[in-house]
Order: structure tokens, then sequence, then C-alpha cells
């Protein structure tokens, strides 16, 4: 992750980071053909070797960074306004409606949420419960892990 390149050439920058709960992260990795270029993807021990990484990296950032660092739930989607009217704010910026609406916006998404960008804005959790019988080492491996607040 780049914060550290961010923070230091941009000393006033803001940044926000959206964790999804431990499982619903870990499977949206699982279920995703990402590629050569993420070899930690393929293998569920890998995907839990790689999250406990991803955790103290961003607990030394926390501290490291103090006030700068937003730590936001990916399921407080739910309530979009109220988060994003936190966001805004934190980053000292107005809050806008239009900040509602992704699909306002015409570009191009070349990533593997390409078909949510154009969907209203909702968190999608516990998808992987359906697989639950398959994700042991997933949910062994990430047990008693919530997802940063």
């Amino acid at each position: 992750m780049p914060i550290g390149h961010i923070a230091r050439a941009l000393p006033q920058a803001r940044i926000v980071h959206v964790a999804r709960a431990p499982m619903d992260a870990a499977f949206a990795v699982l279920r995703q053909l990402l590629g050569a270029a993420f070899p930690w993807s393929f293998a569920q021990q890998d995907i839990v070797a790689h999250y406990r990484h991803y955790r103290a990296l961003m607990s030394h950032w926390q501290r490291t960074l103090p006030g700068r660092l937003l730590q936001v739930d990916y399921a407080e989607f739910a309530d979009a306004e109220r988060l994003l009217r936190r966001v805004c704010a934190f980053c000292a910026l107005p809050f806008e409606a239009q900040c509602l609406d992704a699909r306002l916006g015409a570009e191009v998404v070349a990533t593997p949420s390409s078909l949510q960008v154009r969907d209203a804005i909702r968190p999608r959790v516990g998808a992987w419960q359906a697989y639950g019988e398959h994700l042991d080492i997933l949910r062994d491996g990430l047990a008693g892990w919530n997802a940063p607040a």
C-alpha cells in the first residue's frame, strides 16, 4: 500500500481506509481470478496470511499517522449518506448529494467491481456464508478478527 508515499508526498492529505469484514474480504478475493500479479489470492491459507500482513500494516499506519487516516467499515455503506458526510467532513470537503449516485459518472471501470459501480451504493455482505462448508481454512484462520474500526 502506498500510504507512506502519499503521506510523505502530500503532508496534508487525508487517507480513507475502507475495510470489509474479514470473511467477506477473503471470500471476495477467493472468488475473483486476480491473476499472476496476486499469487497469494489462489489458496485460502495464503489469503489468510496476506490478510494478517495487511492488518499489521494498517495498524502501523494508524499509529504512525494519527488523525490522518480514517478507518471505515464497509458495512457502513448501508447508510451511505451518513458515511459519506463523515468522510467529507474528515477530508474538509463539503458534502454534495451527487456523492450518493456513483452512476452519474460515464467513465469506464475496468475492475472486478465494474457492475457494482453502476448500481446503487450498498454493501454486499455475507455472500461467503452460502459456501461456508468449503471455507474452513478461511474461517479458522480469520477467527477472532473483526473489520478495523
